[in-house]
This record gives C-alpha cells, sequence and structure tokens, in this order.
C-alpha cells in the first residue's frame, strides 16, 4: 500500500516487511500515544507520525522497498530496522555500510549490528552514516519523540555574529533552569563557519560528550548540551530540547578492594546494573553488604574504585568535577546549621551553589519553590533547631534541591524516624522522583515502605549483587512472601545468589555501548570573593544568632580582667616579680580564650563543610572566612581585657617600644596571641573527628605552652630551643618589653632598705664573735707555749745540756670587717624582655606567622575529607 509523500520524493512510507505478531498490541498501543520520528537530512526536516500506520516493524534505508525511503548517499540500500512494541521503540542495524549510532547522553556510540537497541520508553537520537561529515556527504539524523515526554524539538535559524544561549529574557535561546548562567554560552557565525563557546558559565558546555574551554567549530550533525537541554547543529540551523528524562546510570564492573589481616579484603565485588532516568531507587542488605560503599561508589564521592560509572552515557569518574554539579547528596547527618531560621539557610547555600549571576528575586523564588516540594514552606522563617527529626531530614533535601540536582543520594534518610515520619518522607521522595524529574538513590535498613520505590537493589556479603528490579519481584526471584528471609537467605549463600540473579537477564546491563572518555577540563571556579561574602555573612548570623557563645566571647575578657585586677597589688608596675607574674596572667588568658573561640568550630560543621567542598567550595576561602571573622573577635576581646584591667588598677608608668602608648602595644600583643591561639584551635578542630577529643587535646596544648613560656622554670638547652616554637614565649617577651621589666626592682625600695640593716646588723655580731674565739684561742696558746718551755728547761738541766730557749711572743689576731667593694657589678639583663623596636618586631611578626602557619595546615588536613568514608 502507497502511503502519502511525507518528504517532497524524498521519504515514502510502505506496508511491506511487517511483522503481524506486533500489529495488534501495536494498534492498541497506538490508539493511546503518539510516536514520532523526525528526519534531518541534507534535503531538511520530515516528521513522521508513526502511529498513523499499522506497521509493528519499519525498514529504512535507501531503496524503494523498505518502509522509510531516505534518498542519501551514505544510507545502505537496506539500513536497519524500527520497531515499536508496547510503546517502546528499538531500533536495529542491518550490517550497513556506514554504521547507525546511537546518542546515550551527549555521545554517539556505534550500534552492533543484528542487535535492538532502545527499550527504556524514551525518546532517542539515532545519527545514519559516519560519526562525523565526510566531504560532501552529511550524515543522517532519526529523532524519536514518545509523546509520554514532555520536551518537544524545536528549531532555531542561526543569524551573522553570535546567538546567545542562556536564562535571561534577552538571549536568543532561553533556557529556564535555575542552573543555567543568564549568558550561558553562544553561537557565533563567522567566516561561513559556525562555532560554539561556552561563555564562562558555571556549569559549562559539553560538545559531543566533552567539556570545552574554547570555541570548537561545529560539524554537521554535532551534539551539544547545556545542563539537560540538548542542541543539533545541522545546516546553519539548531535543534533543541529540554530533556525531561532526567539522568540514567549504567554501573559497569564496579569492583573495591581495602586492605585486610594477610592481604585484601573485598567490599564491592564487580558490580553491573542500571538504573533509569526519575527512578525512585533503595538499597538494602544486611551488615557488611557494601550499601554505603555501593552509593558513594555511583555518586562519583568514592575516588578508591575500579569500574565505571556513566551519566547518560558520560563518564562520571572521568567528569566528576562538572558532573558533581548535577548531583545532589544527603548524608546521614543533616547538613544544616542549627542556629538559624530555614530560609535564611537556604538563602546562603543558594548564594554558593546557584550562578553567581542569579538575582535576589530569582533566588528566594527558587526557595519558595523548593520549600513547597518538601512541603515545608509554613516554616521558612523557623529555626532549624526548632524543627522536628523528619522537617529537618526534609530541610537537608531542600539544601540539595536549590541547584536543581537531576540525581540524588541519600544515606539512610529514614533513620531514627518514626514510622509515621519515616512512610510520610519515603511519599516525599518518591513523588519527587515523578514530579520534579529526580533519579534517587537512597540506602536504607527498613523494609516496610520500599513498595514505594521503582527498583530495589539487594546487596550480599562481600559487596555481591544478589538482585535489582522491581521491589513486586522480590518476592517471586525469593521465592518467598517474606522479604525478612530475604536476608536470611543471601546471608546464607550470598554467592549462589548472585550467580542466579546474573543468570536471570533481569536489569541486564547494554554492554553494547562504549564511551569517549575526552580529556576532562575543569569547571569555571566560582567566584572567591562571592564565596568569602556569603561565608563571612554566614557565619557572624549564626554567631550573632547563638546567644550562649556570644555571651562568652564578650562576658569572658571582662570577668578575667576584672579577677587578675583583683589579685594584682598596688603599684604592680613598680616591682618586677609582681608584673611579670600580671603579665604571664595576660597572656595565660589570651592563650585560653583563642583557644575556647574555635576549637569545636571546624568538627560541628565537618558534614556540611564537607559536603560544600565536594561542590567547588574554596578551602582556602572557607579557612579565610573564619580567620576574618576570629580576628575581629580577637581585637575586641584584647580591647576588653586590658582595657579592663587598666582602668582599674592604672596604666604602666613606661611609653611603648613601637608605639606611644604602651597600653596600646598590650593591647595589640594580646590581640595576636588571642588570635594565633585561635587558629591553633581552628587546626585542632580540623584535625579532630569529635567534639571529646578536640576538647581532651585543649587542656594538654594550654599546658605546653605555660610550661614553656620562660616565666615558670628556667630554660636552657633543649627545652630552651622548644621554647622558640611556643607563641606563649613570643607574647610574654613582647608584653614584658613593654612593660620595660629590666629596668624594674627585683623587690621594693623600702624592703631594700630593711633587708640591708638587718645584713649589717648580722655582719657586727659575727665579727664580734670570731674575735672572741680567737682571744680565746690566743690564751690557749699561751699557756702551752709556756708549759712547753718548762719541758724543755727540765730535760736540757737532766741532760746536763743547758738550752736556751728565746722567748716567743705572738701577736694577737683580730678578724676586720670586709672592706666595701668600690666597684659594683654590672648589672644583668635579661634578653627576654630588650625593650627595642626590633625585638617587638620579631615577637609581633612570629606570632602573625605561626597563625597563618596553622591555617596552611588546617587546609591541607581538610583536603583529606573527599577520601573519609562514613
Amino acid at each position: 500500500m502507497d502511503m502519502n509523500n511525507m518528504g517532497g520524493g524524498q521519504t515514502t512510507f510502505f506496508d511491506e516487511n511487517m511483522l503481524a505478531g506486533f500489529q495488534a498490541q501495536n494498534q492498541a498501543n497506538n490508539q493511546q500515544k503518539k510516536n514520532t520520528l523526525v528526519i534531518v537530512d541534507k534535503n531538511g526536516i520530515n516528521e513522521l507520525d508513526l502511529s498513523s500506520h499499522t506497521d509493528a516493524v519499519y525498514s529504512f534505508g535507501r531503496k524503494s522497498d523498505n518502509s522509510i525511503v531516505i534518498n542519501s548517499e551514505i544510507v545502505s540500500g537496506h539500513h536497519g530496522e524500527i520497531c515499536i512494541s508496547n510503546g517502546v521503540f528499538y531500533i536495529k542495524d542491518n550490517n550497513s555500510s556506514n554504521g547507525t549510532y546511537i546518542a546515550y547522553g551527549p555521545q554517539f556510540y556505534k550500534a552492533e549490528p543484528g542487535q535492538y537497541y532502545g527499550g527504556d520508553n524514551k525518546d532517542m537520537i539515532i545519527r545514519l552514516g559516519t560519526n562525523k561529515s565526510v566531504g560532501e556527504i552529511e550524515a543522517v539524523l532519526m529523532l524519536y519523540d514518545n509523546d509520554a515526554a514532555s520536551g518537544t524539538w524545536r528549531t532555531y535559524n542561526l543569524h551573522d555574529g553570535d546567538n546567545s544561549i542562556g536564562r535571561a529574557e534577552d538571549c536568543d535561546i532561553k533556557i529556564r533552569n535555575v542552573a543555567v548562567s543568564r549568558y550561558h554560552a553562544g553561537v557565533r557565525h563567522m567566516n561561513g563557519e559556525f562555532y560554539v563557546f561556552d561563555n564562562k558559565s558555571t556549569n559549562g558546555v559539553f560538545v559531543n560528550g566533552i567539556k570545552i574551554d574554547k570555541p570548537v567549530r561545529l560539524t554537521d550533525k554535532d551534539i551539544f548540551t547545556i545542563l539537560n537541554t540538548t542542541f543539533i547543529f545541522s545546516a546553519g540551523k539548531l535543534f533543541y530540547r529540554v530533556n525531561p528524562e532526567g539522568i540514567a546510570l549504567n554501573l559497569k564492573n564496579l569492583n573495591k578492594d581495602v586492605p585486610a589481616k594477610g592481604g585484601k579484603k573485598t567490599i564491592l565485588d564487580k558490580v553491573s546494573l542500571s538504573i533509569g532516568a526519575n527512578e525512585f531507587v533503595a538499597i538494602i542488605g544486611g551488615s557488611g553488604a557494601g550499601k554505603t560503599t555501593l552509593m558513594t561508589a555511583m555518586s562519583g564521592f568514592d575516588t578508591q574504585i575500579t569500574g565505571d560509572v556513566f551519566c547518560n552515557g558520560i563518564n562520571l569518574r572521568e567528569n566528576f568535577q562538572t558532573l558533581k554539579n548535577v548531583i545532589g547528596f544527603v548524608p546521614q547527618q543533616d547538613i544544616i546549621y542549627e542556629n538559624i531560621t530555614l530560609k535564611k539557610m537556604l538563602y546562603y547555600t543558594a548564594k554558593l551553589k546557584m550562578p553567581e549571576d542569579t538575582t535576589k528575586d530569582e533566588i528566594f523564588k527558587r526557595i519558595h519553590d523548593v520549600l513547597e516540594m518538601v512541603e515545608l514552606l509554613e516554616h521558612q522563617d523557623t529555626y532549624i533547631r526548632r524543627l522536628s527529626g523528619g522537617q529537618k531530614k526534609r530541610a537537608s533535601i531542600a539544601v540539595e534541591l536549590l541547584a536543581n540536582p537531576g540525581l540524588f543520594f541519600l544515606d539512610e534518610p529514614t533513620s531514627g524516624l518514626d514510622p509515621g515520619t519515616e512512610q510520610h518522607l519515603m511519599h516525599t521522595l518518591s513523588r519527587l522522583s515523578k514530579e520534579q524529574e529526580k533519579t534517587i538513590i537512597m540506602v536504607t535498613h527498613t523494609t516496610n515502605n520500599i513498595h514505594l520505590c521503582d527498583k530495589v537493589i539487594i546487596m550480599g556479603y562481600g559487596g555481591r549483587l544478589c538482585y535489582c528490579g522491581a521491589p513486586s519481584g522480590i518476592k517471586e526471584f525469593f521465592a518467598t512472601d517474606d522479604i525478612v528471609e530475604v536476608y536470611d537467605k543471601i546471608t546464607s549463600d550470598t554467592k549462589g545468589w548472585e550467580t542466579r540473579f546474573k543468570q536471570s537477564g533481569i536489569n541486564k546491563l547494554d554492554e553494547g555501548l562504549g564511551t569517549n572518555s575526552g580529556k576532562e577540563i575543569k569547571p569555571k571556579k566560582a567566584s572567591s570573593l562571592n564565596q568569602l561574602s556569603v561565608l563571612i555573612r554566614r557565619y557572624v548570623t549564626l554567631i550573632k544568632n547563638d546567644i550562649g557563645r556570644l555571651m562568652m566571647i564578650f562576658l569572658q575578657p571582662i570577668l578575667i580582667g576584672m579577677l587578675m585586677a583583683l589579685v594584682a597589688e598596688k603599684g604592680i608596675y613598680e616591682k618586677m616579680f609582681e608584673t611579670r607574674s600580671i603579665l604571664f596572667a595576660l597572656m595565660s588568658a589570651g592563650i585560653w580564650m583563642g583557644l575556647f573561640n574555635t576549637i569545636q568550630e571546624i568538627y560541628k560543621e565537618r558534614v556540611i563543610l564537607k559536603r560544600e567542598y565536594m561542590a567547588n567550595l574554596k578551602l582556602p576561602i572557607y579557612m579565610l572566612s573564619k580567620y576574618i571573622v576570629q580576628a575581629v573577635i580577637a581585637m575586641i576581646q584584647a580591647v576588653i581585657l586590658v582595657a579592663v584591667f587598666v582602668l582599674i588598677k592604672g596604666k604602666p608608668q613606661c611609653g611603648g617600644v613601637v608605639m606611644g602608648s604602651a597600653v596600646f602595644e598590650m593591647m595589640i600583643t594580646i590581640f595576636v596571641t588571642v588570635y594565633a591561639a585561635a587558629a591553633f584551635g581552628l587546626l585542632i578542630s580540623a584535625i579532630s573527628k569529635n567534639g571529646d577529643r578536640a576538647m581532651t587535646i585543649a587542656p594538654f596544648v594550654l599546658i605546653i605552652q605555660l610550661l614553656f613560656s620562660g616565666i615558670l622554670f628556667s630554660l636552657d638547652g633543649v627545652t630552651e630551643k622548644i621554647s622558640y616554637v611556643t607563641f606563649s614565649r613570643w607574647s610574654m617577651e613582647a608584653l614584658g618589653s613593654t612593660n620595660d621589666l629590666n629596668s624594674l626592682e627585683p623587690v621594693g625600695e623600702e624592703e631594700a632598705r630593711k633587708a640591708e640593716e638587718e645584713a649589717k646588723e648580722k655582719q657586727d655580731e659575727l665579727i664580734a664573735s670570731c674575735n672572741d674565739a680567737i682571744a680565746s684561742m690566743q690564751d690557749a696558746y699561751d699557756e702551752t707555749i709556756n708549759e712547753l718551755q718548762d719541758t724543755i728547761e727540765y730535760y736540757s738541766v737532766y741532760a746536763n745540756d743547758p738550752q736556751t730557749f728565746e722567748e716567743y711572743e705572738s701577736e694577737p689576731m683580730t678578724v676586720e670587717a670586709p672592706e666595701d667593694d668600690e666597684e659594683e657589678e654590672e648589672e644583668e639583663v635579661d634578653e627576654m624582655f630588650v625593650r627595642t623596636k626590633s625585638h617587638m618586631g620579631k615577637c609581633w611578626g612570629f606570632l602573625f606567622v605561626v597563625t597563618f602557619l596553622f591555617a596552611g595546615v588546617s587546609i591541607a588536613v581538610l583536603t583529606k575529607l573527599k577520601d573519609e568514608q562514613r
């Protein structure tokens, strides 16, 4: 039967080569659906309504006996076949000369001859002929539309100059998507050629699956994509359509091994599966089954895997930096701050995630829409800490919805929720997958509501895939009416059920499609200034809303200053030891306040930071925002602490070393001390993964600073060298130099006079005692000599040898008082407190250097966030 000529003699229908077995089925289906095939070749565009014919199988090619005749030299005589069964489109290549290429995402893949492709009830783009234009011969495009999809193809005639594409109203081609920049991209017609270029957009442009960073010349039938909008270039025209199908996933041989005793342990075992667009998928299984491992692998956040993940045909691992902008990830812990209203929280997040040229009105409209999606609109002005557990989980989902991602991952979103709240959340997720065209994948331990899912993935021990299919098929596949028994079955025979599933053909992965990996181009980085502004404002808002913390920031220096003034004696600036003690107390207070300000700062928002970092947050900017706010806090605390003490006890009598005011110099020294301690607190908080560990480290750090400050103990050798790397020593040196400790008397004047008089009296008493002792010794000596002389005379007479002894008279001995030393000993000068500008500069400089050194180490530590596992 000769049908009407649809293409000016170029494309004709015939009722030959039909398969009768599909006729009745197809006729019933065509009464409900409209199946349209658009053919684009060098002669123009032809739209064919397949639903108006009774053919179940349509042959196409260059010869006239085909159902669809395409007069193109690149098309074979009997090029291939199209089959529509149950409203589903299939296409097969009949071993054609130039091949049939199927668009999967923004890339074309060659179809294997004799194999049917399609079967997912979605629209398709097919290229007949070579993958590129060859000389004067142009490839032919076939665009299949199923009216189950809401997108329609539009045509735009390219003019000379730049043809703008974006979200702005004055763009030539407008795309209504919040993730599209206002002037996102364009096509430039120049010297007879057409070039597509990225106009410094946030989310980029892909040409034939490869992200571009410079203008790329378009050849006939090239495909480029901007988020969910597909463009086809042909003969000076753009055919484009907003794709409603969302994101589909293909997993190929995902595998992960981890070190274990005696070798390696497999926790994900060569998992391959397909997840259709807009499907709501649950991953279940027992402990050690690799549920979370699988989800983090398919989301691209785990880089320690082998195998491939394809998002609409694009290799996720090789293009992760760009594709992560279309991925939403909600961890088990809520990714929201407590001390802020829901609307304000979403506003700051939108400023970080959405394109920088998004207006405030557009942001608030998006927030309104997102809150409606998760049914929290009435709570937009409520502080998040006052929301229930289920509402907080939906608020976390709202955070991720702001950037309009097409792919959503949730880690145990129903954990800790009561049955009613859990069911409500599951209904919300199911609705989002269909109404908002999201592919949602979650890990869960509960099975009460998995019937709401489109697909269930069941993992066995060791990361083995035991089932992937519809919830309704679980009981039939495992031959049980109780899903709890499924856990027992896969636990007792994991490998057996893995084998049965592979042999069943359920959810068989299409191995015919490959990938064009290309070269990954890093996405345009977000503006550092914009991120810094948003982070500072959010940080200040969080502190302002935390009344308890705010009171501690301002009350601490007041109370400490008053207590120090209470224990200090009058005239402390005249006595070296007491002045040094009070300066030591000031330094210790500064270190304590700095540590207290920040030691819990990073760990408590670690989950939020990890998610924002994976979504293009710059860690140096994050740390800089903390440093700027903490600098202001440190300055306020230093001024209050010193001012309170000076107002009560008075100011030093000496002037400053560098500046005229010693008080001002003390404020600066306390400021850099608090600042350095705060920086060290941020480092501890970055290292610590829980608050208990951070608070355990704090006292140890404080003790080290006090011990090696050079005040409590005399430091020599190794201990002195250690003290040079503590900021307490340099703070103490700066304070001592400002207060000129070397010029102060070790004790007071009155005490020195009294001590001198007492020493003189004791000296006189000692001399008198010594003289008395010497006189007694002289008497005893004289008596002994006399007795000796008598004895000698006796023996002289007795021996008839007279001996004459000369009389011996000894000189009297006396002890005289020591003469005063006329030369005064040279006064010792403590090198710690040298009063020079260079010494003050060295002290302050060291404190600033270690402050920003701590920042660098903190950033290096936080870069490991992406490698952390739950």
